[in-house]
C-alpha cells in the first residue's frame, strides 16, 4: 500500500433490529462499521500539515459538496423509537475484562475494583456499562449500545453520546433523528436540517470522503466526513 493512500470502507444503508419496525437504527452495528471506517481509513500526514500539535488530518472536517442534499432524500438510519441495551457480557471486552458484570451492589464502590476497569452500579447491579437505557443518561444523551461479540475495534460497552434528540418525534413532523459518525463510533444524534449536505453517505459523498455522516455543530448541520489519519 503506497503511503498517503486511503483506504475507505463503505456503510451497509440497511439495518435491522430485531423486533423492530425497518427504519429503526441498528446503533451496534453502525457503531462496528463506523470503528471499521476510522481503522482502515490510513492517510499518511506530512510535518507541513500539522496544526495546533496535532495533525490536521487527525481532525473532523467536512468534505464534498457545500450544497444542501436534496429535500427527498431520507437518512437510511435514524432513531425512530428507542433501544434499549442488555448489559455488555464481561466476554465481550476482550482486552480488560470486566468481570464483576451482574454483581449486586447499592452503590458504585465494590463495582471498581475490577483490574481497574471503571465500573458503576447501574440498576442495582455492576456494570461498566454507562447505560441501559436513555434515561441513564444526563442531559438529554443517547444510550448507544456496545457491539455484540469481542471483534469490533470499539470500546465494548454501552456509552451515553450527547445530542439534541433521541427519537424522531423529538424532531418535529416528518423530523429525523441521526447518528453522528464520529472519530471511533457514533459520536451523538441530532436531528436532520435542510442545510444538510450529507442526508445518505452512500448518495452524497464522493470518492475523496469517507461514507460517513457527521454532524458540525457550526455548521449545524450534517456534512460528509473527510479521511483521517491514525486510528481509535
Amino acid at each position: 500500500m503506497t503511503k498517503g493512500q486511503p483506504l475507505r470502507a463503505r456503510f451497509v444503508r440497511k439495518l435491522s433490529v430485531p423486533n423492530a419496525p425497518i427504519r429503526h437504527m441498528d446503533a451496534p452495528r453502525l457503531g462496528r462499521l463506523i470503528a471499521l471506517v476510522c481503522a482502515v481509513a490510513l492517510v499518511g500526514c506530512s510535518e507541513s500539515s500539522v496544526t495546533k500539535g496535532a495533525p490536521e488530518c487527525s481532525q473532523l472536517r467536512a468534505c464534498g459538496s457545500s450544497a444542501p442534499a436534496p429535500s427527498t432524500e431520507v437518512p437510511p438510519e435514524h432513531r425512530s423509537t428507542a433501544q434499549a441495551c442488555g448489559r455488555t457480557p464481561a466476554a465481550a471486552m476482550v482486552f480488560s475484562p470486566y468481570r464483576l458484570t451482574g454483581t449486586p451492589c447499592t452503590g458504585d464502590d465494590p463495582c471498581t475494583t475490577d483490574a481497574g476497569v471503571p465500573g458503576k452500579c447501574l440498576h442495582g447491579a455492576c456494570s461498566a456499562d454507562e447505560c441501559l437505557t436513555d434515561d441513564d443518561c444526563a442531559n438529554g444523551g443517547v444510550c448507544v449500545c456496545s457491539s455484540p461479540t469481542g471483534s469490533s475495534a470499539i470500546v465494548n460497552r454501552n456509552s451515553c453520546v450527547p445530542g439534541n434528540c433521541r427519537v424522531d418525534a423529538d424532531c418535529g413532523v416528518g423530523g429525523h433523528c441521526a447518528p453522528s459518525a464520529g472519530t471511533c463510533g457514533i459520536a451523538g444524534f441530532f436531528c436532520r436540517t435542510p442545510a444538510d449536505t450529507c442526508v445518505d453517505a452512500a448518495k452524497d459523498c464522493g470518492a475523496s470522503c469517507l461514507q460517513a455522516c457527521h454532524y458540525f455543530p457550526e455548521k449545524n448541520a450534517f456534512a460528509c466526513l473527510a479521511p483521517m489519519c491514525g486510528g481509535c
